[in-house]
């Protein structure tokens, strides 16, 4: 994953980043892996659910999540390469653009 980031000032920092659908497609088949291994879906046994099974009844949900972890990737890389330690980071992120 590429981006930029960039300290505006002591106290802020604007990371700009683009996420490959190659990425998301990635994190949804983990995610979708791992929420297979302790569903319990009717006419399944719990933890056999087939990951196809999952990925057809919880799409939305699985890329929010796996969308969400690559934002949480990118964020952590960022702070790495700022030299911010995650306990200095005073409220939440915030997001001018996402699509």
């Amino acid at each position: 994953m590429e981006f930029n980031a960039k300290r505006v000032d002591d106290a802020n920092a604007v990371i700009t980043s683009t996420i490959s659908t190659e990425t998301v497609e990635q994190n949804i088949d983990k995610v979708a892996k791992q929420a297979a291994k302790t569903m319990d879906i009717q006419g399944f046994r719990k933890g056999k659910v087939p990951v196809s099974v999952v990925k057809q009844r919880y799409a939305d949900k699985l890329r929010e999540d796996a969308e969400g972890e690559a934002v949480r990737a990118i964020l952590g890389d960022a702070l790495k390469e700022l030299e911010i330690a995650n306990e200095d980071l005073v409220g939440e992120p915030q997001f001018a653009k996402f699509d």
